[in-house]
């Protein structure tokens, strides 16, 4: 059996109520009116106890829906029971209307308790509306501040991060480079005082040996000394210098 109300315009409960720009309740009671038309399904599972126990058991079970439709909605937040708490709504209702019903021993079994008609009254549903998007708009805004500060955050660490690791790369290259160069210094030290004279000449022409790598010299002489040099002449000249004709006198 299936019994419906009329819709009924109801108090529910109200997020405190705020004056603008301050942190102080108003002083006044945070209800707000809400219009509801529940269906209510039940089965008869005692025939007897229907129709004996009282004289218009389908009456008095509107009456005792009605009364706890009334006084649940009176503790929960209009925003919740018209979203993410309707289920939980529907089932309380459930429950409490069946333990009211075998209570007053009325033989009913409580099938459904239905939550889908509620809305405000048409008469101020757009203010309502307005309110509605005011809060979400609201809600928005912070869940989008909230996700800039998370961005900023993890950028923010992610830059201390780049910075950390520079400064540990080029620290580690520092370090690298002075162990080398006192390792050097160790050595050089251990030649010099091996051989002076031959560590002093090798030092003198080391920057000769090493800008003359891959390098072929001409030499030049005069004819009036008496100098003697070793040329090796094994490689074979470019032949823009051996292959060239000396002319002959004229």
């Amino acid at each position: 059996m299936k019994h419906e109300e009329e819709p009924l315009n109801l108090m529910v409960a109200a997020r405190e109520t705020r004056t603008a720009g301050t942190n102080a309740p108003t002083g006044g009671v945070p209800v707000d009116l809400l219009t509801v038309g529940i269906p209510v399904q039940f089965q008869i599972k005692d025939n007897r106890a229907y129709a004996t126990n009282n004289v218009d058991s389908g009456k008095l079970l509107e009456q005792v829906a009605t009364r706890e439709v009334v006084r649940y909605l009176m503790a929960v937040d209009l925003m919740e029971v018209m979203s993410s708490g309707k289920a939980k709504a529907a089932a309380d209702l459930q429950k409490s209307i069946q333990e009211q019903a075998d209570a007053l021993n009325l033989g009913v079994k409580i099938v459904l308790v239905g939550l889908e008609d509620i809305h405000p009254p048409q008469k101020v549903a757009k203010s309502f509306e307005d309110v509605i998007g005011a809060h979400q708009e609201r809600e928005a805004k912070v869940l989008q501040a909230g996700g800039y500060a998370v961005r900023t955050v993890n950028e923010a660490e992610g830059e201390s991060q780049r910075v950390q690791h520079e400064a540990e790369a080029y620290r580690f290259e520092r370090v690298a480079a002075a162990q080398a160069q006192a390792d050097r210094f160790k050595n050089q030290l251990l030649a010099f005082q091996a051989a002076p004279d031959v560590y002093k000449a090798r030092t003198y022409l080391q920057p000769f040996m090493n800008s003359s790598t891959n390098t072929r010299f001409f030499i030049k002489t005069t004819t009036n000394r008496n100098d003697l040099f070793q040329v090796d002449l094994q490689e074979k000249l470019t032949a823009d210098m051996s292959d060239l004709t000396v002319p002959g006198k004229k």
